[in-house]
């Protein structure tokens, strides 16, 4: 039986994407901070909770939508 290689797990990769690409739809995020362990990211099984810290000028309704 022949599995195929398992691809780089680069979470530094990802996280420096997922936040880029964020930022770039809402330029108001600051930073990101996530609650999670490294061996919970199981690529296509895994939820990915993280929190947003945004700029403090940011109206409500701007959070409203954002979400």
């Amino acid at each position: 039986m022949y599995f195929a290689t398992k691809p780089l797990n680069c979470f530094s990769d990802f996280i420096t994407t997922y936040f880029s690409e964020c930022k770039r739809s809402f330029p108001k995020i600051n930073a990101i901070a996530g609650k999670w362990e490294f061996e919970d990211l199981i690529p296509g099984m895994s939820d990915f909770d993280s929190r947003f810290i945004c700029a403090e000028n940011m109206s409500v309704q701007e959070c409203v939508t954002f979400r």
